[in-house]
């Protein structure tokens, strides 16, 4: 059946200092997908492009077809390019939402990309929330095939928030470090577990 592939920017006040870098990963991390060969992307694979602070805007909404992929592409940019930064960052908010809209069987195996410094706690009621979700709706027929969180900056990561990304078999990854699909979704490839890498500090 067809896939889900969610890809979720903070535009928070923390973030501004990195928009540039923000950009870069998340186009690098698509192009690997876009034009990959073999491909990543199958049709009827559905892809989104999200953005968060307080609240979660949805971007664009891409229903994957072949030789369609520069077409895509320069959406993902043109996205990217009119993103909106400031607020405060509920990290909680575009998780939460992802595991409860993809949660029927219909919307297929669940990839999620998450672009933020971690600086969020989740707090124990979405915590508990999520968790619940993801083992009644994803973990028991592993249709959770990645969840990686690019990390950007050097906070260390509140102890709720690395517990969660553990819970939900995810990865933290630096934002330095490009993800290849092609690689994450071999099959000999185990479940992602939590390694925190620090990327260098940048300042502009």
């Amino acid at each position: 059946s067809a896939a889900t592939f969610v890809y979720i920017i903070d535009t928070s006040d923390s973030m501004k200092r990195y928009r540039p870098m923000v950009i870069d990963a998340v186009l690098r991390d698509a192009d690997r997908a876009f034009l990959s060969d073999p491909p990543v992307f199958q049709p009827g694979d559905r892809i989104h492009l999200w953005s968060f602070s307080s609240e979660v805007r949805e971007l664009l909404l891409i229903g994957f077809a072949p030789n369609s992929e520069n077409k895509f592409r320069a959406q993902f940019e043109s996205e990217l390019a009119r993103l909106r930064w400031g607020g405060i960052t509920s990290l909680a908010r575009p998780l939460l939402k992802s595991l409860e809209e993809f949660r029927p069987a219909e919307a297929g195996h669940l990839n999620l990309f998450v672009y933020t410094d971690c600086r969020d706690s989740i707090s124990g009621r979405y915590f508990e929330t999520m968790l619940r979700i993801y083992n009644h709706s994803f973990k028991i027929e592993s249709r959770m095939d990645n969840f990686f969180v690019v990390q950007f900056g050097k906070e260390v990561v509140p102890d709720t928030t690395r517990k969660l990304f553990a819970a939900l078999d995810g990865k933290i990854v630096a934002a330095n470090r490009s993800i290849d699909l092609r690689v994450a979704t071999a099959p000999e490839t185990p479940k992602p577990t939590v390694i925190s890498i620090t990327p260098k500090s940048i300042e502009f």
